[in-house]
């Protein structure tokens, strides 16, 4: 088990650097499109460019959010409760969350089979839809496995 939670971990950072350099690409694109219009030379593409690059940097970016527990959490019921509460509650949880994540996973996966079929493309590139909607499908499915990794640590007790 400590190696699948190993293995995770380092998919997750793997594919938050991938978010972390097409954020990187998508700031100096930005920043050269703003410069350029304002000598008349704006970057054609730009704007599809850096919409791509942001479905790239949220759903790359998600499983490490996810396995580092950096989202909001208010958590105001969860000290009060006894440590056996807590731990069926978290279980129960990270339960309802897998099903949540599959369902966008499979869903958002599917939408692209159907840009796919459609053909779809950007107006001026004609970058193909359906590329980010897998991206970020998978990204959404890695999320399941990250929240099964945290089932994993809840009954092995390695839970913080």
């Amino acid at each position: 088990m400590e190696r699948l939670l190993l293995n995770v971990e380092r998919f997750s950072k793997g594919l938050a650097m991938v978010a972390k350099v097409v954020l990187i690409f998508s700031i100096l694109l930005t920043v050269a499109d703003v410069i350029g219009r304002s000598f008349s030379r704006p970057i054609l593409g730009a704007y599809e460019l850096v919409a791509f690059s942001g479905c790239i940097i949220f759903g790359f970016s998600l499983p490490l959010t996810s396995w580092v527990r950096a989202h909001v959490m208010v958590d105001l019921l969860m000290p009060k409760l006894s440590r056996s509460a807590r731990r069926g509650f978290r279980l129960v949880h990270k339960c309802v969350a897998i099903g949540l994540f599959l369902i966008i996973g499979w869903n958002v996966i599917h939408y692209g089979m159907i840009l796919r079929r459609a053909g779809e493309v950007s107006g001026l590139l004609h970058l193909p839809f359906y590329v980010a909607a897998y991206a970020a499908g998978a990204c959404f499915l890695v999320v399941c496995l990250v929240l099964l990794c945290d089932i994993v640590k809840i009954i092995g007790e390695t839970y913080e």
